[in-house]
């Protein structure tokens, strides 16, 4: 055995069991790394690299194997040995990830418990039968019922995520408590001097001692909200086997992913996200004077783009309600040379751009005219906290009398943008992640 790459591989696997730690401890204590913890997860992690290409540079010509005991992390079968297990770990835990995924955030060991799927687990569940891989729900999750595996909930939530508006554009953070705090700077304003409301620039001269400033942190907290979906199944259609599994499956998941966008978009923040819409840095575009009621001009679009903070422009979407589409498909502008007409709204590559940007068009915003019917958001600059457990119930007495079976399906999470209001800028009118359209009455 090559002992020196076994060295290698010991050293490796004990940075990785020491990042896990700091990180670990972090999340029991439901906080962000201090800053020497952080110092010593990037030592760690620069050593990693070093460690790293000498593994690769002994394992030229090496084909023996290798075996280090003593360890007992979740980084086994990782084909990359581990690294993206800590880099998970360190970054995500940390800063989030951009449309991050069930396995991102809470890791690859997911279970099915023995379960071949979904439907079977239903099944379980609904036949009212003692089954040992049923786990019920312990004591601090929120809920009773039934845990769902958590195969079967990352494909759930994932789901959720691919016919989502938000969810697959903003920064998510697994909780691994009921709340999560996250860092971010204290009010918005760039002067010649200042930026981010506190982050201090100065020239110094020779021989001349610079003032010492302290930027304004404050702190993010997001708070586990409990999203609950109900659906009701008859008796008779259960015992027939009509495939009422495999329905409640499909339900579910496009029920959690409908309900949890429209949350993230129109929340009020009072049990449940804050949304886009009710942000506290979303910035309100006033209709054109004389405009006619429930219409949309081109100027009020180029004003809304004008307030968009740049460093949010190549993230950024439109989300707009169907009933503007005949109106954008009708809206063009006028060109100075030819006198042509040139479309706003444009097919691009099988979707539709507005302005350069990206347009959807969901059911979830308000109707043509009112307030909100068309927003201009970088929602990387949302985050969302997700809760690892989904749980699902079952009564059959709230609709005993119909002779049907009432299904609970719960899922936990929190979201709200991440500034605490508009940004000002050196020079102009207040800028944004979020921005949207007054109603036009």
């Amino acid at each position: 055995m090559n002992r020196r790459l076994a060295k290698l591989e010991q050293r490796k696997k004990a940075l990785f069991s020491h990042s896990k730690s700091i990180i670990d401890a972090a999340d029991r204590d439901t906080r962000d790394v201090t800053p020497i913890e952080q110092s010593l997860l990037d030592n760690n992690s620069q050593e990693l690299e070093t460690v790293a290409a000498a593994i690769a540079e002994e394992m030229v010509g090496y084909t023996g194997k290798i075996e280090v005991g003593g360890f007992d992390g979740d980084f086994s079968g990782q084909p990359d040995g581990g690294n993206a297990a800590v880099n998970r770990l360190a970054g995500v835990s940390r800063h989030g990830k951009i449309g991050a995924r069930y396995r991102d955030l809470f890791g690859a060991n997911l279970s099915n418990d023995g379960w071949s799927g979904q439907q079977e687990y239903l099944a379980a569940i609904h036949s009212g039968m003692t089954h040992p891989r049923l786990a019920a729900i312990v004591e601090g999750t929120g809920s009773g019922g039934w845990l769902v595996p958590s195969a079967h909930a990352a494909e759930m939530l994932d789901s959720a995520m691919e016919d989502s508006v938000v969810m697959s554009r903003a920064r998510l953070y697994p909780m691994l408590s009921d709340t999560r705090k996250i860092a971010g700077f204290d009010a918005s304003t760039n002067t010649a001097t200042t930026l981010y409301g506190g982050l201090q620039a100065q020239w110094i001269g020779e021989s001349t001692a610079a003032t010492a400033t302290n930027p304004t942190v404050r702190k993010i907290e997001l708070k586990a909200k409990k999203l609950a979906l109900f659906t009701s199944s008859s008796n008779e259609i259960a015992e027939d086997g009509a495939g009422l599994e495999g329905q409640l499956d499909e339900a579910m998941r496009q029920g959690n992913g409908w309900f949890l966008d429209y949350a993230f978009l129109r929340g009020t923040g009072v049990g449940q996200p804050l949304g886009a819409l009710n942000d506290p840095a979303l910035i309100t575009v006033d209709a054109e004077v004389g405009q006619d009621a429930d219409t949309i001009l081109y100027e009020n679009l180029i004003q809304m783009l004008s307030r968009l903070h740049p460093g949010c422009m190549n993230r950024s979407i439109w989300v707009v309600n169907s009933t503007a589409i005949p109106q954008l498909l009708t809206l063009y502008t006028p060109t100075a040379l030819t006198g042509s007409f040139v479309p706003v709204l444009r097919e691009n590559d099988g979707g539709w751009q507005l302005l350069t940007r990206p347009v959807i068009f969901s059911e979830k915003m308000p109707t043509v005219g009112d307030a909100g019917d068309i927003l201009l958001a970088d929602f990387s600059q949302y985050a969302i906290g997700l809760r690892k457990e989904v749980t699902i119930e079952k009564s059959g007495h709230i609709r005993f009398m119909e002779d049907e079976t009432v299904w609970r399906a719960i899922t936990r999470v929190d979201g709200q943008g991440r500034w605490n209001q508009a940004f000002t800028p050196a020079n102009g009118s207040t800028q944004s992640w979020a921005v949207t359209l007054a109603e036009r009455a």
